[in-house]
């Protein structure tokens, strides 16, 4: 029997999933990350509960037919070039795994994976050009075009959280100022919330802002408000340079359909090239939901 194996890295957990070659899911398990784990330490850990999970089902390495994992960073495939959130710099994390492993996975950009596995099996299954966003903690892209993932000539391509839409505005973790991401993320919309004295002592995430949202509170919807308007400006960017006919949310935060994905999309069909917004563009949620860079990553190669 031979099987995929899937890892998502987040900010605070790993999302591990074993699928069968064709994609269908058979097993997935979340692990936390200790805050402040160096790289090396967390792939070996991950290679020796995944050789556990294997074990435990009566499998070995040599059912494994491809191993991917991804990152909230940069990569070339095999090295993390730059992880801001784990503060991570040219790391060989497939080196890492393989180390203790035994086999060397792919690496991908976890929002490249969730692209990739929406574009495979999800909601943007095999649309030209799928362009899926991860609205979380952060804001990340990842790009697909004619089948292929979009890396771009220096392989940054996809980071519309780092398009500047206030000059001079809130320092990012990019080491600029002013990115999207510092404003319309869970992160940026809690920052913004905290701007206010009568919102200030009663949130401590970003889902508390849209609790308060949904009861009305007329400065938590003047937070999320903000936070769309920065976010529809950048998309309006990608929307109108790339021509997508698909463009897919994904991420904790595209759940929140009345307060963010709808009016978002109302501020691309008002905003962005009319041609390029038309019936002919796909706009919605993941299929996949959280699973989409698990799943994307264990189907990198296929």
């Amino acid at each position: 029997m031979g099987v995929r194996l899937g890892l998502d890295v987040g900010g605070t957990k790993v999302n591990i999933g074993l699928l069968e070659k064709d994609g269908k899911l058979l097993y997935r398990e979340k692990v936390p990350i200790p805050k402040g784990v160096a790289a090396r330490e967390l792939m070996q850990a991950l290679a020796i509960r995944v050789g556990e999970l294997l074990e435990g089902r009566g499998l070995t390495q040599a059912d494994v037919v491809a191993i991917g994992i991804g990152v909230p960073g940069t990569t070339d495939g095999h090295v993390v070039l730059h992880a801001p959130n784990l503060h991570w710099k040219n790391e060989p994390c497939a080196d890492y795994f393989e180390a203790t492993f035994g086999a060397k996975p792919l690496l991908a950009q976890d929002t490249r994976a969730a692209a990739w596995g929406e574009y495979r099996l999800g909601a943007g299954r095999n649309k030209r050009v799928l362009v899926c966003v991860t609205l979380g903690t952060g804001i990340g892209c990842g790009i697909i075009i004619n089948g292929r993932i979009f890396e771009g000539g220096l392989g940054t391509a996809g980071e519309v959280g780092h398009i500047p839409v206030v000059p001079g505005g809130r320092a990012c973790n990019c080491g600029r100022q002013g990115c999207m991401e510092t404003y319309a993320s869970g992160s940026g919309i809690l920052t913004t919330a905290k701007e206010y004295p009568q919102l200030g002592q009663r949130v401590n995430s970003a889902l508390d802002v849209f609790d308060l949202a949904l009861k009305n509170d007329p400065f938590a919807r003047k937070v999320i408000s903000s936070a769309v308007g920065f976010c529809g400006q950048a998309l309006c960017a990608v929307v109108n340079a790339f021509s997508p006919d698909a463009l897919i949310f994904s991420g904790g935060m595209s759940a929140q359909a009345d307060l963010y994905i709808k009016p978002l999309l109302t501020h691309l069909r008002e905003n962005a090239y009319a041609l390029a917004v038309g019936e002919k563009l796909l706009m919605d949620v993941s299929s996949l939901g959280e699973d989409a860079p698990m799943i994307g990553a264990a189907m990198l190669g296929a």
